[in-house]
């Protein structure tokens, strides 16, 4: 699942985590010489980042609680806020139908959706009637949801206070399906944070 140690074939990594001063970027073989005058593992935690993302953990303890925590997220009645499903005024019909029925799944299989739309609230609005909550605001959609679905790019998503968000959420965790925000950022302010082609577990 996670490349440790020698198999971590890099010329240079960055060290994230309390355990690690200075974090930041690492010649491979420091990073190495770092991990075992500590007694643990290095632990290649984002392959596909430039360079790689790495922690330097007990490889054991870290795997069961990545299973742990997996476990933990699959038994919860996960409550998603969604940015933003669209009907815009020049929402194409198969577009239009496609996003209807992708809001209608949601309720179907027991989902509370909370929706905020910088632009097309009203549109929603007459679509969907009262069968999902509107917010006024990005922050008030937060509020009671146990994690954040970012299925779009308005320019306000970009650059919200995170520290407001994690304050909101039950859990700090963030699924970006626009990947567009940094992901050693988001480890480092404590969020659980997937993106799009990327390994990002935390």
């Amino acid at each position: 699942m996670f490349r440790i140690n020698h198999q971590i074939r890099v010329p240079e990594v960055r060290l994230v985590g309390d355990n690690v001063e200075p974090q930041g970027v690492y010649r491979i073989q420091d990073a190495l010489r770092k991990a075992d005058e500590m007694e643990l593992d290095l632990v290649e935690i984002s392959p596909n980042a430039e360079p790689p993302v790495c922690r330097i953990v007990d490889y054991q303890k870290f795997i069961y609680a990545q299973k742990k925590k997996q476990k933990e997220l699959k038994a919860k009645a996960v409550k998603i806020i969604v940015k933003e499903i669209r009907f815009g005024p020049n929402t194409d019909e198969h577009d239009y139908n496609f996003k209807l029925k992708h809001a209608e799944k949601f309720l179907q299989d027991g989902a509370k959706v909370k929706a905020y739309d910088p632009i097309a609230m009203k549109e929603a609005t007459h679509q969907l009637g009262d069968t999902i909550t509107y917010s006024e605001d990005q922050y008030e959609a937060l509020i009671d949801a146990d994690c954040l679905l970012l299925v779009t790019e308005w320019p306000e998503f970009k650059f919200p206070n995170f520290k407001i968000v994690k304050k909101l959420l039950n859990s700090a965790v963030i699924f970006d399906g626009r990947n567009i925000y940094d992901l050693v950022e988001m480890n480092r302010l404590g969020f659980d944070y997937f993106c799009i082609g990327i390994n990002t577990t935390k």
